[in-house]
């Protein structure tokens, strides 16, 4: 009971130690908010960059299948 006891004693005060480790490094480490705005500014740009390339895509894709199409169709008409 004894040896039960002591062990948790040491178990706590490994635990304060840490917490107290912890929250003394945490004050070290603010954030650099300029490295933390320029990453979510080139985050966003390449998302639209991104959404942008795929929206021409698919603009001339679609400009591609209706121009075959038209053709297919007067070929059919001539075909008659």
């Amino acid at each position: 009971m004894r040896q039960a006891l002591m062990e948790r004693r040491a178990w706590n005060n490994f635990l304060t130690a840490s917490l107290l480790k912890n929250s003394i490094a945490q004050e070290d480490n603010m954030v650099d908010w300029e490295q933390a705005w320029e990453v979510f500014a080139v985050g966003l740009s390449g998302v639209f960059l991104t959404l942008t390339v795929l929206l021409v895509g698919i603009t001339l894709y679609s400009k591609i299948i209706l121009a075959i199409k038209k053709m297919t169709d007067k070929k059919a008409e001539e075909v008659k």
